[in-house]
């Protein structure tokens, strides 16, 4: 998605959060009075998006007019505004529409609505949070270095993919799990630091192997979501029908 445009989701995409009160939103191009806690906005679809995405990092004034003029040839100094209302006006649909759907932002500093588990005798932990990704039935997964309190990448030397405890036919791929950042073409080496993340079906096992511990792997359960109550007959062994 580039930053200047928002595709409209359809409307049983997970809402956004409200938006701010009129009081705090300014007239035209959606601008606002610059402050530590809230950086300068110029454009809706960055003020939209600083709420639904945590630690979004809002276009400068010049950002936004480089880069409409980048993608509008015929925008120039005169009637940029123009196209920064209709912008806005795009954004607004979009809202109307359901909004976006953001999905594999990690938590902040501090924010341990998540399920963790710490690998024993090294200084990692995994985290597993929601990430969007309720609606495919997965979670997302990133490593932690608890004695730093920060998000790494793939620690060197470690490895992670199924467990061979699954049930034959359940996430039975073979080979160390792809991360989102290498599906995407990034090399490991240029991952910026604490940003790797993978998604993992729920109610799955998974396996860390380390180079510097051969044949000590460690298993761990990713979580399920409960579901709909219901009453659920179980089968019985050795009884007559």
């Amino acid at each position: 998605m580039h930053r200047s445009s928002l595709s409209p989701t359809p409307p049983n995409s997970s809402p956004a959060r409200p938006p701010r009160s009129s009081a705090h939103q300014s007239r035209g191009s959606g601008s606002q009075p610059s402050s530590s806690a809230h950086p300068q906005v110029f454009y809706k679809g960055d003020e939209y998006l600083m709420e639904v995405l945590p630690g979004w990092k809002p276009m400068t004034e010049a950002e936004l007019h480089q880069d409409i003029k980048y993608h509008f040839p015929e925008a120039n100094d005169g009637n940029i505004q123009e196209y920064i209302n209709d912008m806005n006006q795009c954004v607004e649909e979009v809202k109307r529409l359901g909004g976006v759907r953001a999905i594999g932002v990690k938590p902040r500093r501090g924010d341990w609505n998540l399920f963790s588990v710490r690998i024993p005798d090294s200084d990692y932990t995994i985290r597993m949070w929601n990430g969007g990704m309720e609606a495919y039935n997965q979670f997302c997964l990133d490593f932690y270095d608890h004695r730093c309190d920060v998000p790494v990448n793939l620690p060197p030397g470690f490895s992670l993919g199924p467990s061979p405890v699954n049930m034959q036919g359940v996430f039975g791929m073979a080979g160390p799990l792809v991360s989102w950042e290498q599906a995407m073409g990034i090399r490991s080496a240029d991952i910026p630091a604490g940003e790797e993340k993978w998604s993992v079906p729920e109610g799955t096992y998974l396996v860390v192997r380390r180079a510097d511990r051969p044949g000590q792997d460690f298993t761990f359960a990713v979580p399920r979501r409960q579901t709909p109550q219901a009453e659920i007959a179980q089968p019985v062994y050795g009884r007559r029908p």
